[in-house]
């Protein structure tokens, strides 16, 4: 069966460390100069986020993809937070 869009964000997600998943959540919430070229860069690693980036087939379709990268980037924060004290300290700066 193949994976959706959805499926291959929140995998990816899950996977990132505490440190790698604040970097994207910033840079795609924040938004400010050069974040988003920052999170592309680091998203282009991964081989099915690239694939997954590089099947927009226009700026809308792209945007799409960006915001759903930010959704399961904070519902990974919000995961991570529930499931672990620890980590609240660490993403509700």
């Amino acid at each position: 069966m193949k994976r959706t869009a959805s499926d291959i964000v929140r995998a990816f997600a899950r996977k990132l460390s505490d440190g790698d998943l604040e970097f994207v959540r910033t840079r795609l919430i924040e938004r400010l100069s050069g974040d988003w070229a920052n999170c592309l860069d680091f998203l282009q690693k991964n081989i099915e986020m690239d694939r997954l980036i590089l099947s927009a087939i226009d700026v809308g379709e792209f945007y799409k993809i960006m915001d759903m990268i930010e959704e399961a980037v904070v519902a990974e924060v919000g995961r991570r937070s529930h499931g672990h004290s620890r980590y609240e300290n660490h993403f509700n700066r």
